[in-house]
């Protein structure tokens, strides 16, 4: 397998970070992928370091 698809975050991980971002609100995100706030929560909690890992410091510093 390519080495590239290995850094490429979970899918689920990615679309509840999508629709968090658009949404501002982890209720409406939740609604929209027909799964619980937390799930989202967990999974957007799950996302962030393997997000901060993937990109610059700018970038990292924007999440704090």
């Amino acid at each position: 397998m390519p080495e590239a698809f290995l850094s490429l975050p979970p899918l689920n991980a990615l679309r509840a970070f999508e629709a968090s971002a658009r949404h501002l609100n982890f209720r409406i995100a939740a609604e929209e992928l027909n799964v619980t706030q937390g799930a989202v929560a967990r999974t957007f909690a799950a996302w962030r370091p393997i997000s901060a890992r993937n990109c610059s410091s700018g970038c990292r510093a924007a999440w704090r």
